[in-house]
């Protein structure tokens, strides 16, 4: 034996000698029941931690469905008093009114919106909002009284919706004819200035949520952080607790603290948690991952629907304008379709089967073009095929597709008349996406001049 484990040991039996085993059993016992206490009350911190993220995250999601609601509200009344001034038809009067005052989408949005911003900046943008809001529904009701008055309507419209009673018509608005009274209701929520003002409420929207979804993610950052200097404290404890108790560490780092610290990593991350540990951890990890998943169905929503036409499924000018971005120009065929004469289909068997003659085009082109190939409506009755990785050896094929397409389109719809037109441009190396644009421009103005329901190559290209 060394002369150090000498010294040691002799050390050790002067100390027992001093202090009674009962003693040392006692401070044992109570170093065990401090670190437990101190465990336990760490753990009961780290719950609440827990819990307040979890109310977080639930506020967050409560906050981003509230501003789906208040857009599709918004979206709703707005199309509901064009549709009326446009086609003058009762329902949608209804329906603009049943929005405001029944299903109350937007006003249900705005009172949440209302109790997380109150007090805060985030509320001065939301009243301004809502200030634009009201200005918006008096030209609004304005305008629909014109159309009313247009129509010798207004006494029976405003027995049901008394709204419009306090609204009175200028001395040289109430003499114009019928068709100029209509004219203008028209202009009131088509012009620029309407559209300037929807843009105003959208932006102290946007500015109101920024705001507060700004505070919020800043406050789960902080729970975040919080969560992880706990759990590092925790893990001194458990290395001290192991020293005293090994089989207790154990049990708990295997059913409580490991798998949180995984979580912390895994919400970071914005993964999936796996539902282990313990039974308190499972139903956290399980309500946090149906908020998970219902925040990835809300944003992959959210995302589509930005970039995608709500009549017939295909990008929108914003999804266009993307593409266009996106792909190699001097290696696409660029085609600008128009539906031949579709105000005429609008104007005399209706917006419903306008909309699906719009969804029927869609898909006859989906159908004749290649799955690598994107179909776009950029507006009205206006379609974008940009066909990629093609030359202008394949010209002919596509003049063929149109061909065909008008075909099905005529075997589709065998009593209306139904036909689309073509301007097809080749892209070159240098060429920016509206120069593309202003060629398959010119060819369909070609095509228009002359005989409908057909395609015709941009000049230079032939």
């Amino acid at each position: 034996m060394s002369e150090i484990e000498n010294r040691t040991n002799t050390h050790t039996e002067h100390v027992s000698a001093r202090i009674p085993a009962r003693v040392i059993a006692i401070v044992i016992g109570a170093s065990i029941l401090i670190v437990a206490v101190i465990l336990l009350i760490s753990m009961k911190m780290t719950m609440d931690s827990f819990n307040q993220l979890k109310k977080e995250s639930v506020d967050y999601l409560r906050l981003r469905d509230a501003a789906v609601e208040l857009q599709a509200g918004s979206d709703q009344l707005t199309d509901q008093v064009r549709h009326y001034v446009v086609a003058g038809n009762r329902k949608y009067l209804d329906g603009y009114f049943e929005e405001a005052n029944i299903t109350k989408q937007r006003d249900h949005a705005v009172e949440v919106i209302s109790r997380e911003a109150a007090g805060t900046r985030a509320d001065q943008y939301l009243q301004e909002a809502m200030q634009c809001s009201r200005d918006l529904m008096e030209r609004e009701y304005y305008a629909m009284c014109l159309v009313l008055a247009a129509q010798w309507d207004r006494e029976e419209a405003c027995a049901d919706h008394p709204e419009l009673e306090s609204i009175t018509l200028t001395g040289e608005d109430a003499v114009l004819s019928q068709e100029e009274q209509m004219a203008k209701a028209l202009i009131i929520v088509m012009d620029e200035s309407y559209e300037q003002e929807k843009t105003r409420i959208e932006e102290n929207i946007a500015l109101c949520l920024d705001d507060l979804l700004g505070k919020m993610f800043d406050a789960q950052e902080d729970s975040t952080k919080t969560l992880d200097s706990l759990l590092q404290f925790q893990t001194i404890l458990l290395f001290l607790l192991l020293l005293l108790f090994l089989i207790f560490v154990l049990f708990v780092h295997f059913s409580v603290f490991s798998p949180m610290r995984k979580a912390i990593n895994l919400i970071r991350d914005d993964s999936y948690i796996p539902e282990e540990g313990g039974r308190e951890f499972r139903y956290l990890a399980k309500a946090l991952n149906e908020l998970h998943e219902e925040n990835v169905k809300k944003t992959g929503k959210l995302a589509f629907e930005s970039t995608h036409d709500p009549v017939t499924g295909v990008f929108n000018r914003s999804g266009y304008e993307h593409l266009m971005e996106e792909v190699d120009l001097s290696r696409i065929a660029f085609l600008l379709v128009d539906v031949d004469l579709f105000k005429q289909v609008n104007d005399t068997h209706g917006h419903e089967t306008g909309d699906r003659i719009l969804a029927e085009v869609a898909t006859a082109l989906l159908g004749h073009f290649r799955p690598q190939d994107y179909v776009c409506r950029i507006g009205g009755d206006e379609f974008v095929v940009i066909a990629n990785h093609i030359d202008r050896n394949r010209a002919g094929s596509i003049l063929q597709k149109i061909d065909q397409i008008n075909q099905s389109l005529r075997e589709t719809e065998p009593e209306i008349t139904v036909s689309i037109s073509a301007g097809i441009a080749f892209g070159r190396e240098g060429e920016t996406p509206d120069e593309i644009f202003r060629k398959a421009d010119k060819a369909l103005y070609e095509v228009k001049r002359s005989v409908r329901g057909r395609a015709e190559l941009y000049r230079e290209d032939i």
